[in-house]
């Protein structure tokens, strides 16, 4: 058992890191697995403790809630992992934008690449929710000649640097 949940933490936590993390249900998983796999250590070391222990007459206790008090302190010691899921998860789904430096430094780097010489100044916010990734670009000071066609143009080619990453990728451009 033990074997198998952290298999499956190291598996879900591989496929997850292999989309850049964009998953919460397989963030989920692997967290979940991997306390599966903690909690099953401890309740192992509570039996072997307990039959150790247990002959002794002060530790005679032991023998009848060993386990618990094992699967307590492993709760105790593991508890921020849920709640930090639990806040990742309420933050997409009341439309929070992503804090990840890593997923907004490479969307700043395609906006860079695609903008620079055109577009002088921008500023964007990424917002996730499930697997849709909306993107906005405010754009400030455009040049005329750009125009609905350029940014047309300018959309498309940075969906398509994006989409092996980011699947269900929206990117709006916003005039301010």
């Amino acid at each position: 058992m033990i074997a198998m949940s952290f298999a499956l933490a190291y598996y879900c936590r591989k496929k997850n890191h292999s989309i850049m993390n964009a998953s919460t249900m397989l963030l989920a998983e692997s967290k979940i697995a991997f306390m599966d796999g903690i909690l099953s250590v401890g309740v192992g070391l509570g039996i072997i403790l307990a039959y150790f222990l247990g002959t002794f007459q002060p530790f005679k206790f032991i023998m009848f809630i060993g386990d618990s008090l094992i699967t307590l302190l492993l709760v105790a010691l593991t508890i921020k992992e849920p709640l930090k899921l639990l806040w990742r998860s309420f933050v997409e789904f009341a439309h929070g934008t992503i804090t990840d430096k890593k997923i907004n430094d490479d969307i700043r780097n395609v906006l860079k690449k695609r903008l620079t010489g055109t577009v002088k100044n921008f500023n964007f916010e990424v917002v996730k929710i499930g697997m849709r990734w909306n993107i906005k670009v405010f754009l400030h000071k455009i040049p005329v000649q750009v125009g609905v066609d350029g940014l047309t143009k300018f959309k498309k080619e940075i969906e398509s640097d994006l989409k092996d990453r980011y699947e269900n990728l929206n990117v709006t451009f916003l005039l301010a």
